[in-house]
Formats: C-alpha cells, sequence, structure tokens
C-alpha cells in the first residue's frame, strides 16, 4: 500500500496518495474530499467529521473543534487560555496533560487532545483504506509551520494512537511547495513566496524552488490566526445587532451561539464571492426568526486589523529572508481564508500590484504535496513522460526550525543554542559543570526568543564531585522532524557514561500510546451505526429545508393560501427545531417524524383544495 499523506486543518482535513502514478484525494462515505475536523459525544453514539457538524448545534458542550490548537499546548498557554474561556466544552490540566471533559453515554470521559486528534486522524485512514481496498499504516503528516517540538511530537503521538507511523512530518508550506513544484513543472530556481491562511493557523513563507529541490528560506506566522479570527469578528458583530435590536444576549445560550457561528462561515465564504451575505435563522432565541445581512464593505472595515497582522507578516517574512519585493518570483495562495478578496488585494499591492498564482486549489494543495512526498519517501516513483510524477524522482527538502532556542543552566545567564531558520536535522552540543561541591543535579532550561520558558530539563546522576570537576556534555538534537531530544553524559576516567535526563513536560510513553489506542479502536466499534444515524438526521433536515424552500420561493407554484402556507412554515421551522433538540433518537424515530410531517403537510394540502 502506498504512504498515504494527512493534511491536519483546524476546520477540516484531507486525505491522500499516489495511486499508479496519479495524485488521488480520498472522498468519505458522504463523497466529500474535506472532512471536517470534529469528534462530538452523545448519550449513545460518537461521531466524527460530517456527522459532527450538526451536533455543534445541537450538542455544543460534547461536540469537540479546533484539535489543532490544543495539541501539545500547555494549559497557561496564553493563547490557548483565550480560546477554552469562548468554547463551549470545557478545557482542564489532568497529571500534566490537557483534555477535554466530556458527557459520553451518560458518564464523565477525560479525552487528551492527542487522543481526540488520533479519532480524527483514525477516521482519515479508515477513508484512506476504503479507497485503496486495504489495510494502510504509513503516512506523511502535514503540521502548520509555527509549531514547536512538543506540538510536533503530540501529532505524531495521535498518529500512534491511530495505528498511524508516520515517515515524516512536513510543514504546511513546504507540502504546497512541492505541490507547486509538480504543477508547474519548475527547471530554474524560483523564489516563491506561499501564503497559507487556513480555519486556525497563518503561515508566510519564502522558498527557492528548483528543479531538484525545496528549501524553506525563512518563515513568520501564528498558530492561533486563521479564519475562525475573522469569524469570530463576524460572529461579534451580529450579537451585537442581536442585542441592539431584540435587547436579548445571544451568547447567553450556547446552541443559538453555535447556530449564529455556522452561520457567520457560511456569510464569510459568501462575502469571498458577494458585495452582500444574508444570515437567516429561525427560532434563533427565545421564539425570534432572526435574519440580517452584512456587506462586504463592512466586514473589510470590521477586520480591518487582521489585514494589518496579513501585511506585517508578509514584510516580516521578506526581511528574514534578506531578499527584496523584486526578488520574488511567484505568489501562491493556500488555505480556504486565502480567498478572502481583501487578503488577495493586500498581497498584489505589498508586490507592485503582482498577479497572484492561483494554480493550486487552495484547500487541496497542502494534502496533494504530502501525497507526493510520500511517494517520493516510498520511492515509489512511476516513470513515464506523460506521468507528472516522474519528475518528482529526485528532491531534497530543506526545512528550517522557525522559532530561535536559547538555554540557561541552573537559572543562569541565557545563551543562544539553536538560531532562528536554521534547517534541520540539526544537532548542539554544550559543556557544563556544576557550581558547588557535592552537586548531582543540573537544570537545562530551554527559553524562546521573548524569554518565555519552554521546558526544564533535569539532569541526574551527576557523581559527587568538587565544583567545577565534573565535565558534563549535553546533545540537543532536532531530528527530520523538528522534535528536540537532550540527552546527556559526562566524559569519567576516559568513559562517556551517560546520564538521566528528564522534562518537566508531560510526554505519552510507549504503555501509555498502546492503552490509548486500544481506547480509540474500543469508541470505534460502533460508528458505522453512528454514522447511519447521523445520515438519516441529515436527511431528514435536508427534506423539510427543500420543502420550506419551495414554499418560500416565487418561483413555486401553488394554490395554498396565505394562511395555510404559512402554518406550513411555521411546521417545516417546529420540525427543524425538534431535530437539533433531539439529538439522540435513533432511526426509527426519525422516520415516524417524516411520516408525521407528510400528513399534516397533506392535510394542509386537502384543506387547500
Amino acid at each position: 500500500m502506498p504512504f498515504i499523506g494527512i493534511d491536519l486543518g483546524t476546520t477540516s482535513s484531507c486525505v491522500g496518495a499516489v495511486v499508479d502514478g496519479t495524485v488521488q484525494l480520498f472522498t468519505n462515505q458522504q463523497g466529500t474530499r474535506r472532512i471536517p475536523s470534529l469528534v462530538s459525544f452523545g448519550d449513545a453514539q460518537r461521531v466524527v467529521g460530517d456527522a459532527a457538524v450538526q451536533k455543534l448545534v445541537e450538542n455544543p458542550e460534547n461536540t469537540v473543534f479546533e484539535i489543532s490548537r490544543l495539541i501539545g499546548r500547555s494549559i497557561t498557554d496564553k493563547h490557548l487560555v483565550q480560546d477554552y474561556l469562548q468554547w463551549p466544552f470545557q478545557v482542564m490540566e489532568s497529571n500534566g496533560v490537557i483534555v477535554v471533559k466530556v458527557l459520553y453515554k451518560k458518564e464523565v470521559y477525560y479525552f487528551s487532545s492527542e487522543e481526540l486528534l488520533a479519532m480524527l486522524i483514525l477516521t482519515l485512514k479508515r477513508t484512506a483504506e476504503a479507497n485503496l481496498s486495504g489495510p494502510v499504516n504509513k503516512a506523511v503528516l502535514v503540521v502548520p509551520a509555527q509549531y514547536d517540538s512538543f506540538q510536533r511530537l503530540a501529532t505524531i503521538n495521535a498518529a500512534k494512537i491511530a495505528g498511524l507511523q508516520v515517515v515524516r512530518l512536513v510543514s504546511a508550506p513546504i507540502a504546497a511547495a512541492i505541490a507547486y513544484r509538480a504543477e508547474m513543472k519548475i527547471q530554474s530556481a524560483k523564489h516563491v513566496l506561499i501564503f497559507n491562511m487556513g480555519g486556525g493557523t497563518c503561515d508566510v513563507s519564502l522558498l527557492l524552488i528548483t528543479k531538484d529541490t525545496v528549501e524553506m528560506k525563512a518563515t513568520v506566522g501564528d498558530s492561533h490566526f486563521g479564519g475562525a479570527e475573522f469569524d469570530a469578528k463576524l460572529v461579534q458583530y451580529f450579537i451585537d445587532e442581536f442585542r441592539k435590536k431584540y435587547g436579548k444576549d445571544i451568547r447567553a445560550d450556547k446552541k443559538a451561539l453555535q447556530r449564529l457561528v455556522l452561520a457567520c462561515r457560511t456569510a464569510k465564504s459568501t462575502l469571498s464571492v458577494k458585495s452582500k451575505a444574508h444570515i437567516s435563522l429561525n427560532l434563533l432565541l427565545d421564539g425570534i426568526n432572526y435574519s440580517d445581512q452584512i456587506t462586504r464593505e463592512v466586514f473589510e472595515k470590521l477586520t480591518e486589523d487582521l489585514f494589518q497582522k496579513v501585511s506585517y507578516l508578509v514584510e516580516r517574512v521578506i526581511q528574514a529572508a534578506l531578499l527584496d519585493q523584486s526578488d520574488i518570483d511567484d505568489i501562491v495562495l493556500v488555505g480556504g481564508s486565502s480567498w478572502i478578496p481583501k487578503i488577495q488585494q493586500l498581497l498584489s499591492l505589498l508586490f507592485g500590484g503582482k498577479q497572484l498564482n492561483k494554480t493550486l486549489s487552495p484547500e487541496e494543495s497542502v494534502c496533494v504535496g504530502a501525497s507526493i512526498y510520500g511517494d517520493i519517501l516510498e520511492h515509489n516513483i512511476h516513470q513515464s513522460e506523460e506521468n507528472y510524477l516522474s519528475y518528482n524522482s529526485s528532491l531534497k527538502v530543506i526545512e528550517v526550525y522557525p522559532h530561535l532556542l536559547q538555554v540557561a543552566m541552573n537559572g543562569g545567564q541565557l545563551t543562544l543554542l539553536i538560531p532562528r531558520y536554521t534547517s534541520f536535522p540539526v544537532r548542539q552540543n554544550r559543556k557544563y559543570t556544576t557550581t558547588h561541591d557535592s552537586q548531582q543535579t543540573l537544570i537545562l532550561s530551554l527559553y524562546a526568543e521573548n524569554d518565555e520558558n519552554l521546558v526544564d530539563f533535569t539532569v541526574t546522576g551527576i557523581p559527587a564531585m568538587r565544583a567545577g570537576e565534573p565535565k558534563i556534555i549535553a546533545i540537543y538534537n532536532v531530528d527530520e522532524n523538528g522534535l528536540l531530544t537532550v540527552k546527556a553524559y559526562q566524559e569519567l576516567k576516559g568513559k562517556n557514561v551517560s546520564l538521566m535526563v528528564t522534562a518537566n513536560r508531560t510526554c505519552f510513553n510507549v504503555a501509555d500510546i498502546i492503552r490509548l489506542n486500544k481506547r480509540v479502536e474500543e469508541l470505534t466499534v460502533d460508528d458505522h451505526v453512528n454514522e447511519a444515524n447521523a445520515l438519516c438526521r441529515n436527511s431528514l433536515r435536508d427534506y423539510v429545508l427543500d420543502k420550506k424552500h419551495k414554499l418560500v420561493s416565487p418561483s413555486y407554484e401553488n394554490n395554498l393560501s396565505a394562511f395555510n402556507k404559512s402554518m406550513l412554515i411555521t411546521l417545516c421551522d417546529k420540525t427543524l427545531k425538534w431535530i437539533d433538540d433531539h439529538g439522540e433518537v435513533d432511526d426509527l424515530r426519525l422516520e415516524q417524524k417524516r411520516a408525521e410531517l407528510d400528513v399534516l403537510w397533506d392535510s394542509f394540502a386537502v384543506r387547500n383544495s
């Protein structure tokens, strides 16, 4: 079986592979290639992906989204604190690990971010297996360029829990560059700016792309800046408008708030192609049918600070790469949010009106690149003139560590360990000794560029000696996946004696991964039944919406009186609300509800005849 490529997005995810020399992005049972990055827990079932979307409204407290913003974080992370104060689900710390508290099958469960991400990865894995008609166990995973070592390690552990071996972690801009190189059949060297803005992250990267090499020169960004921030501006706008009009706060009702969030996402997408967007939410709060609109002009004013941040990131990456705007040969858009018109205008203006490259699918190019890279790593290249993948038979990928790392011993002076934009893998050795007699431990603290403490490594097992006598070597290694490890040894009587190194941040061990893999697999047993129920529920919702759409459509010909039409519209609205309020009913009850609707519908039609 081929190595698969997986794009783990904040909002949605995708899986693909090279099959018979062609990149294939796989569809799930619903026929979609982008799978919502959601996991929902209910009284009777757990659902992942498409089936979980409506649960955002029906069961917001137990539906987990934006998992990529949780993964590998500490509970005190300033960005995470902002998020979990707004999320409808409950985030806490347990034994040094971030967990989400949910009510599942009427019992309280605590799931780590790694487990939650594993549930999504397992869904993608099974989607690939269904398309390939066989087991899959190796993958290239895409992560944001700004992910640190802990976020990368947590992502790899999530894949292991899902039963996947990660052959390589690759950053989103690198994956997009691989897809760009293949699509454009690059022959001569090009400096390419890749602007990647998805649902939750933004990476602006400068790469040197040649026939044989994809080399990242610099990358800046924010793993907490993406389409979700634009959504939040829209949500707040309509919350304020609703309060002005009705004197009520939508935030008081979690279900109402999630309905508004989903409507705002749709409105944002509409504003990318139209100058005005409408929202219409029946029985939103306290029986109020709410409808409103927003123009693109108002939207752009609301999000002006976000557009300024985009400009700032682009200017920073050019400076970091020691280039001028005139040195950039191409500007490539990646991620759904990159298609916001104002963002495209800004990018073009920053480069003197330069035309943007829109050749790649913004939401699929990263997965395409990961799939191609997986094929390269597997050495499964199909040589033929007409097959563009034969072009990829030789490719050198050079990534850089986006963060500056500093180290201090026992709280002493900070010294530079790894400069920003150092290509990896990279290894650094540092020599240390003790500061007082019989000292048997050292604490090596790593800091980010803003002097933020990332982790403390404690070195133990140092023999009791006079201060300054022990010769201790610490080896800091960043591997090809961007994972940082620390080892230490002491030079003693001509030999190197290993010392124990422990971190103050909790990481899963092999036993943890085996245990969690078993739990995730057990939870998946009933998934097929759950998916069928979700499809039945969505089918009923679509059926009701279709009937309502016909009633309100001016082009729909019928003989209904105004009164009967109004009654039928109300009936549709009440049925939709019933679907939202009864998230755990079985298929039989859903079919009964459809039959009840048909009987009442026919009754009104007969009265009118």
